[in-house]
């Protein structure tokens, strides 16, 4: 007579049979696998083994007081008392407490909290990947990505990240500066050379270009997207100048006939007032315009003379004044607390006045260069554009005329100039210009406030590597673009008025 199994064994046989079961159906693996990894024992967490997927001659978990177990892990079933809720010695059928913790705390084992990292995505948490790649969909502090995180997501089309939403500061919404926003490059007359010589942003975002077509200069404006507004005849001028006030006037210097002349438009282009020189043999070099609307003139008498002048919203002289053996005066800049600035020649260096046109001060001699342009930032600090035949340098001063920081442009063509700068809406500026290498190119320059190079050059060349492009100026909007001009000259052809809008 066949001998019966006691009870226990039934009852054993039975778990043994269902656990099997479970195992093989994936009830276990499905109802038992929480949010939370746990690598010490055999709670199991998505992305986890049970024991019997880690090892199949290892199929049932043990509670940590029953034995020491590689991870829990034992070849035979355990006694009652060490079972361990979801990891083999139970199934849900028999034990639902896996069910009901997960349910509770959200992981298999209540006395570990949710946390970021452990894959499950818990308060205050918007993703949780459970890994420590920072620039993938889900940071390591379980956020998901986004510009101004400080992390670099490529995966985003994003260049850059520094954590902030400052403008023109070697980084804008995740871009280096000098992205193309629209260009357009226009041919004004048959077989003429057009070029764009200065350019200043209104504060309607109008473009006013002062340009020239076979040697004969036009004032114009275009509107924020290119298209022509208006046009209106300019100045001669070998060192064409340009500024704009803060009603949007507009002001010229050049010279008619061997006089110097200054003259003022209103924003529409009408002439409002026009200054002429006395003697032959003059000129106006630079115009300024404060924020008063008066408007300051430099240039040169004749017999190798200095000329600084001022004139009032109507045109009238409020003063004028020849320096001590200045040769000439070609650069001039009003800084917003109403200090004039002017680069003068013989001896060759940065003298200061104030708004009566009483002397200040002065730099020590500066090196000879080929063009020199001022601008000043919001603080009142100025910036000095020398350019040589093949390169160029950044001074930057203090309001007291102190030197602040120098900086000599390194690139990789052995002839790179500039001939335009402008200053950038959180301090430092950029320098428009050109690389001659096996082209001819316009090259955009970044510098910070501290002297320091804030981004690569941006080399903007031409269609084909036959073409000539060059930038001669640039100015800069508060609203985080740029607008360079210069021309566009493919093989062969003439020249062509080229206008470029970049980001910041």
């Amino acid at each position: 007579m066949m001998r019966q199994p006691s009870p226990l064994m039934q009852t054993q046989t039975l778990r043994l049979t269902l656990l099997t079961l479970a195992f093989a159906s994936g009830s276990l693996v499905s109802g038992c696998r929480v949010a939370r990894p746990n690598a010490e024992h055999c709670f199991h967490a998505a992305g986890d083994q049970t024991c019997a997927e880690r090892d199949p001659s290892l199929p049932f978990c043990v509670t940590p007081d029953c034995g020491d177990a590689a991870y829990g892990c034992v070849a035979e079933q355990p006694e009652p008392e060490c079972y361990s809720p979801c990891g083999g010695s139970s199934n849900t059928e028999q034990d639902d407490s896996c069910l009901e913790i997960a349910a509770d705390t959200g992981n298999g084992d209540p006395d570990l909290p949710s946390e970021c990292g452990d894959g499950e995505v818990g308060p205050g948490e918007e993703c949780d990947d459970a890994n420590t790649i920072d620039d993938d969909e889900c940071t390591n502090a379980c956020t998901l990505p986004l510009c101004g995180d400080g992390i670099v997501q490529l995966g985003n089309d994003e260049q850059c990240d520094d954590a902030n939403d400052d403008l023109g500061d070697g980084c804008t919404a995740c871009q280096l500066p000098g992205a193309l926003i629209w260009e357009q490059v226009l041919d004004l007359g048959a077989q003429a050379e057009d070029i764009g010589h200065r350019v200043v942003i209104d504060s309607e975002e109008n473009l006013n270009i002062l340009l020239s077509t076979d040697g004969t200069f036009r004032l114009t404006e275009y509107d924020p997207e290119g298209a022509s507004v208006w046009s209106q005849t300019a100045l001669e001028n070998s060192r064409p100048s340009l500024a704009i006030g803060s009603d949007d006037q507009l002001v010229i210097g050049g010279t008619v006939d061997d006089q110097g002349v200054t003259r003022l438009y209103d924003t529409d282009g009408n002439l409002q007032w026009t200054q002429i020189l006395q003697n032959q043999n003059t000129g106006i070099l630079d115009v300024a315009i404060d924020n008063l609307n008066y408007v300051v003139s430099a240039g040169y008498f004749p017999v190798d003379a200095g000329l600084l002048a001022r004139y009032d919203l109507g045109g009238t002289e409020d003063w004028s004044s020849s320096p001590d053996s200045a040769i000439s005066l070609s650069s001039v800049l009003i800084t917003p607390d109403d200090l004039i600035w002017v680069v003068r020649e013989s001896p060759h260096r940065l003298d200061r006045y104030d708004d009566s046109g009483s002397f200040v001060g002065l730099s020590p001699t500066l090196p000879t260069a080929r063009h020199e342009e001022l601008v000043a930032d919001a603080e009142g600090n100025v910036y000095l554009l020398s350019a040589r035949v093949t390169s160029f340098r950044v001074n930057k001063y203090n309001t007291n005329g102190t030197l602040l920081w120098s900086i000599q442009h390194e690139g990789p063509n052995p002839s790179e100039t500039g001939d335009g700068i402008a200053v950038l809406p959180g301090g430092g500026v950029v320098v428009a210009g050109t690389t001659y290498g096996e082209q001819i190119s316009g090259m955009l320059s970044w510098y910070g406030a501290d002297g320091k190079t804030l981004a690569p050059d941006v080399v903007v060349n031409g269609l084909m590597s036959t073409d000539a492009s060059e930038f001669l100026d640039v100015a800069v909007s508060p609203n985080g673009y740029g607008i360079a001009v210069g021309s566009h000259q493919p093989d062969g052809l003439d020249a062509d008025l080229w206008i470029q809008k970049f980001g910041l």
